[in-house]
């Protein structure tokens, strides 16, 4: 008999967990006036509702909202609590796409389009049907700490001689840029959490062995060929923007080079993965300069991503896995 079938037949004579959902919910409740919840919470709820029943899913949903209605009575704004609550739909999304077992890169993608929506409206939803830019309060709230911030900065480097109006010049005019570079911040937090999520729903799935489409490892991922064409599209929306001048140019561009970047950087890490397995000590050496590069040099988160990014489009073009497999197969 295979793992999996032993697994199946061992845990259907599991009854499903309670206490696990209670955790889930107690710590849905810890996240339910945060943002950050939405990266991994819908992937905890669809795997409960798949593996431990309505029941157990809706205990921990009735937690997820006490939290809610908890940071609401402290002072929490209602409307982002509203967005944030998003996990549940999130999850029942997955839940469906898994049970017909729908390819996991539309599912990611459906997450992260619904979770850039959420992070976008509980930023915003208050400047937008009051009239004022987008980002707005998020501006005023680092406006408000800018002269404690300098306060404690001219006291902790009093000893060095630093120009503090060129630090306070180059604050405010990151501050300045922040409704053109949070749409593509946003964008990359949506597209982590849309891949953590999945990852987090099939692999607490696998373990319970429940019928959901099972998930290549990291070293095989690959982003199907309809991808290519929705990043022609995105880049002709780019060219688009720019010939009609809009004011908004500069967020969309960063927006969409965004979700154009994330998956290549994806698929750049599966491909290096490969290489580090089929290599063995090689691959773990090449690992290690790797790492060594990306902590120690000034640049080197950077330049590891954009090596990841043009690894990506690498694969994606000249299939460089299935060159090392038929190069490594005539040896």
């Amino acid at each position: 008999m295979q793992k999996t079938e032993i697994l199946q037949v061992e845990n259907k004579l599991k009854p499903p967990s309670t206490g696990l959902a209670l955790g889930a919910g107690l710590i849905g409740a810890l996240f339910a006036g945060a943002p950050l919840g939405l990266l991994f919470l819908p992937g905890v709820f669809a795997y409960l509702l798949t593996c431990h029943g309505t029941l157990r899913f809706s205990i921990s949903l009735v937690l997820y909202a006490a939290g809610a209605v908890f940071y609401w009575s402290m002072g929490a704004k209602l409307l982002p609590l509203l967005f944030y609550f998003a996990a549940i739909p999130l999850a029942a999304a997955i839940f469906v796409a898994g049970r017909r077992k729908a390819a996991y890169f539309d599912i990611a993608m459906l997450c992260a389009a619904l979770l850039a929506f959420c992070f976008y409206g509980a930023l915003n939803i208050y400047n937008l049907t009051s009239g004022q830019s987008a980002f707005h309060d998020l501006q005023s709230l680092f406006y408000g700490y800018m002269p404690a911030f300098m306060e404690t900065f001219e006291l902790m480097y009093a000893t060095l001689e630093i120009d503090m109006p060129e630090v306070e010049r180059l604050l405010n005019r990151a501050i300045k840029e922040i409704p053109t570079v949070m749409p593509a911040i946003i964008c990359a937090l949506a597209a982590v959490g849309g891949l953590v999520n999945i990852v987090v729903f099939q692999k607490m799935c696998k373990n319970r062995a429940a019928h959901v489409k099972p998930m290549r490892p990291l070293s095989h991922w690959q982003l199907p060929k309809s991808f290519v064409t929705g990043t022609l599209v995105l880049a002709a929306g780019i060219v688009a923007v720019n010939a009609l001048h809009l004011t908004a140019a500069p967020a969309i561009n960063g927006a969409i080079g965004m979700v154009i970047a994330i998956p290549f950087m994806v698929q750049g890490l599966a491909l290096f993965f490969f290489t580090r397995r089929r290599r063995g000590k090689r691959g773990t050496l090449l690992l290690a300069l790797s790492l060594l590069m990306v902590f120690l040099l000034p640049t080197g988160l950077p330049m590891a991503a954009l090596a990841l990014i043009l690894f990506g489009v690498a694969e994606q073009v000249f299939h460089m896995r299935r060159r090392i497999i038929e190069t490594d197969a005539r040896k």
